[in-house]
């Protein structure tokens, strides 16, 4: 392989690391917005305190 190859094999590695490294900040955003409804989320509390005084 010469300079030319090598050139072009790097950067494809390097757009394949910032397509995963935007893939990860979006799972990022996803998990902490899923984090931030569940701590919201009035309606299952109440009724889980329920159950377990039963």
């Amino acid at each position: 392989m010469g300079p030319e190859g090598f050139r072009s094999g790097a950067a494809a590695v390097a757009v394949g690391g910032a397509r995963l490294t935007l893939l990860l900040a979006d799972e990022m955003l996803d998990n902490a917005m899923l984090k931030e409804i569940s701590a919201k989320n009035v309606w299952s509390a109440p009724r889980s305190q329920e159950l377990s005084a039963i």
